[in-house]
């Protein structure tokens, strides 16, 4: 509102613009006492919205107080739902007073209050001893919601699903961190049963991640009604993939819940269940056993559950062709029914792992199927990941334009808050520049996309120091400084160097639960590589490494990770010695390997 705007910048004479910002959380006590000679409905926000206030009739001031609690705007169908069938006249009244807004968004017509109005309206909600009654018709509107379009987002309705919730998400996520709140588990997991959905699908896991601790006090020896089993195994699912994921371990009561519950009997989730309950969250060392059982199951559902975490557990592993052939075989047993995003996920997936072993052909097949169905469900990180992904193939072939094109393509998609995003803007820009020649500005680049990398933070994840991203990038702009730096960037080159052999003894920490081999693969490549082309260390030592990062499975995603530029200079340093290492290293158990990375890493020159 304009008078807001002219309240407030009045408060600059006697507060600090922070002060007035702080404040402001509380903007009718804030925003009086402007300019003393307008009209006194002018004097202050209140008043000027009272006076709107005034002009109304009885209904369209319920309406008023009612839709209020609508923090992302409303359709005509959810006004219905807190205000019975004089809706329609109400919800007229408030557009003819300018009290809401008129959109035609793609999923329908919606309207909405400005913040001030919405605001006055909870005021008032609070004083007309309605709150209890409107607050509990929100809830029954966002439970039926959930309630009608979770399933479809297994199916084949997909994409209508996601439209449906996507265009309500906002208002769903208020009523779920309000049912959490309020203690009412029923409520919560229905409506977690369709957000879990939706977010997984977008790819939003740090929302699902922030909802672990909540959700397990909400369900903490709590038995489901008849009827809200199927939602309550969904719900729980949701936050077990996550708290496993992330070895968070407040997941002990969506366990206890779900193993009481048992599978049930919708096929899809079924399946889910019983892998979940299968293993122990706590005890990663069993996890690859129980999946390689369960992807020997008849059971379709099962096999194709358990391919996909297997794909995941054997890269991890360091087994990319492995990890490949687990993911191939789940797309196999992928069907229509099954929904498209489950495919395009495996798709996805096929292309991280073909790029990882230096194939960017097959990377691009499987990256441009997955791609539209990513792109129509609002998966925004997935789809950047690919573009990120593509950019570097289309690098990798000597196709640069191609490349430019698709980096502003991506670019344009994201602000690059997402992980996805922050990749396509910096190491995917970097890379370009290498590739056309301009060094000084794809090395800034690539130090850039190393600081971005590591500042990034997991919501509820503390901050270890071996996080995939952050050990990528920094190796990968070390990589890029061992081939290109000269005499103005090689200090840049040294601190990088530097960083990452302090980070190794992190990475390479033998008590990790969950090592992850290619990344340690990863950071051996940027130090073998920066030591062997800046004698940095012993000849012998620095191809030891790099032969020690092929045989951990080293993302080799990047064109300046590609093996074939780093081999003919390990050859001309040590001939033959190469070849010979890589043999013994194939030849022994990867612990056993691990160990002698930790060795060597800790013997380089500061």
């Amino acid at each position: 509102l304009p008078l807001a705007i002219e309240l407030a910048a009045a408060k600059v004479r006697a507060m600090s613009v922070e002060e007035i910002d702080r404040r402001l959380e509380d903007r009718f006590a804030l925003l009086r006492g402007g300019d003393r000679s307008a009209p006194g409905r002018h004097q202050t926000l209140l008043a000027v919205i009272d006076w709107s206030w005034n002009l109304l009739d009885e209904p369209q001031r319920r309406a008023l107080r009612r839709l209020a609690l609508f923090g992302d705007g409303f359709t005509l169908d959810a006004a219905t739902a807190v205000l019975g069938d004089a809706a329609l006249d109400a919800v007229q009244g408030l557009v003819d007073q300018s009290l809401l807004s008129v959109r035609d968004e793609p999923p329908g017509v919606r309207y909405r209050m400005l913040e001030t109005v919405r605001e006055f309206g909870l005021l008032r909600l609070a004083g007309a001893g309605d709150d209890a009654d409107a607050r509990a018709a929100r809830r029954r509107w966002a439970t039926g919601v959930a309630r009608r379009w979770a399933p479809a987002l297994a199916g084949r309705g997909q994409a209508a699903a996601i439209d449906a919730l996507g265009a309500e998400e906002a208002n769903l996520a208020d009523e779920l961190r309000a049912a959490l709140g309020d203690g009412d588990p029923a409520a919560a997991v229905e409506l977690l049963a369709a957000l879990g959905a939706l977010w997984t699908i977008r790819g939003e896991h740090s929302r699902l991640v922030a909802l672990i601790g909540p959700v397990a006090d909400a369900v903490d020896g709590w038995t489901p009604p008849p009827g809200l089993e199927h939602a309550a195994r969904a719900a729980m699912i949701a936050v077990l993939t996550n708290a496993t994921i992330i070895d968070d371990p407040r997941w002990g009561p969506a366990r206890d819940l779900l193993a009481r519950l048992g599978p049930g009997d919708d096929p899809r989730l079924a399946a889910a269940v019983r892998l979940q309950l299968a293993f122990d969250p706590g005890d990663r060392f069993t996890a690859t056993d129980v999946l390689e059982a369960a992807a020997r199951d008849p059971d379709p559902h099962l096999a194709r559950t358990a391919h996909f975490w297997l794909g995941h557990a054997r890269e991890n592993a360091g087994d990319p062709e492995g990890a490949l052939a687990a993911t191939r075989r789940a797309l196999e047993l992928t069907g229509p029914d099954d929904g498209p995003w489950m495919a395009a996920m495996l798709d996805a997936q096929a292309a991280q792992l073909a790029a990882q072993l230096g194939d960017p052909r097959r990377a691009r097949d499987h990256a441009e199927r997955a791609l539209p169905v990513l792109a129509r469900l609002g998966a925004r990180d997935d789809e950047l990941q690919l573009r990120s992904l593509l950019v570097a193939c289309a690098i990798a072939d000597g196709r640069l334009d191609e490349a430019e094109a698709e980096l502003e393509a991506a670019t344009r998609i994201s602000d690059g808050e997402v992980i996805g995003g922050c990749a396509v803007r910096t190491v995917g820009a970097a890379e370009l520049a290498l590739a056309r020649g301009d060094l000084a500005t794809g090395l800034r680049e690539h130090r850039a996309s190393a600081a971005r990398l590591g500042a990034l933070r997991i919501p509820g994840r503390p901050v270890t120091g071996r996080e995939p991203w952050a050990v990528f990038g920094e190796a990968a702009a070390l990589v890029a400084h061992a081939h290109h730096a000269g005499p103005d960037d090689e200090p840049h080159g040294r601190a990088l160097y530097d960083a990452l052999r302090r980070r190794g003894p992190v990475v390479l920490d033998p008590a990790d639960r969950a090592l992850d081999v290619p990344v340690v693969g990863v950071a051996l490549f940027g130090l073998g590589t920066w030591a062997l082309l800046r004698d940095a260390a012993p000849a012998d030592d620095a191809v030891a490494l790099l032969a020690l990062a092929r045989r951990c499975a080293y993302n080799r995603s990047l064109p300046s990770m590609a093996w074939e530029r780093i081999a003919p200079h390990a050859e001309a340093r040590a001939p033959g010695r190469r070849a010979a290492l890589e043999a013994g290293y194939a030849a022994r158990p990867l612990p056993d390997v691990l160990g002698e990375a930790r060795d060597r890493v800790a013997r380089l020159p500061g």
